[in-house]
């Protein structure tokens, strides 16, 4: 049986539940189609390695159940091109649409079926995120701009890169959950005005560990 995991608030553990292809989320924003996988990354641009950074370190901070801050992204095709490569190893191909209401996202965060992992996501009114933690990477009028438009090999490197990533990164997680610590301990703090800075900065560090100790 292929072994999956998930985050919950005692951190990632293994579990034999997939998501439910017939779960309202799941079905509206998620795919399981299978993709081409490349061991070619050259062509992966700097700004899909720098989301990808970014998604690295919000799954090991869910692991490790400490504050996660929602990564604003400017919308455009360009930004929305862009997370649905990163995100497509994690078989999200759109935006999770969230409700103007804080008990309506509360609701489509709790029941489980994302597991723990990253989102991207869009919501008509940012009030109803306050206090959200949950590695959201939420598409609005302001944000990280991310401006490089994909061809199709570039899309398919971009795919390719995140898949490996994502996971040597859960897999070490699983192998070694007692040292999971180790792989944020030189993370900047994630507070104040430079919380994006230091989610990139921290995960390139950890993209660097984790493949590194799996070999993947």
């Amino acid at each position: 049986m292929e072994q999956h995991a998930r985050a919950g608030i005692n951190g990632l553990q293994r579990t034999s539940k997939i998501l439910h292809p017939r779960a309202k989320t799941i079905a509206r924003y998620f795919d399981f189609q299978d993709w081409q996988i490349s061991k070619d990354y050259s062509h992966a641009t700097a700004q899909a390695r720098s989301l990808i950074a970014m998604v690295a370190a919000s799954i090991v901070r869910s692991f490790l159940n400490q504050q996660t801050p929602i990564v604003k992204i400017l919308r455009s095709p360009q930004s929305l091109g862009l997370l649905k490569a990163v995100f497509r190893p994690l078989s999200q191909v759109r935006p999770v649409e969230f409700s103007s209401k804080r008990r309506q996202v509360q609701k489509t965060l709790s029941t489980g079926e994302l597991c723990g992992y990253p989102i991207y996501a869009t919501c008509p009114d940012l009030t109803a995120l306050d206090g959200l933690n949950y590695p959201v990477f939420l598409l609005g009028d302001s944000g990280v701009l991310l401006q490089e438009s994909l061809d199709g090999q570039e899309a398919n490197q971009i795919v390719s890169l995140s898949h490996r990533i994502i996971t040597s990164l859960v897999l070490y997680l699983l192998r070694e959950p007692v040292q999971a610590h180790s792989l944020i301990e030189k993370q900047e703090a994630v507070v104040g005005k430079n919380k994006t800075s230091a989610l990139r900065a921290g995960g390139r560090r950890l993209v660097i560990d984790s493949m590194a100790l799996t070999g993947v």
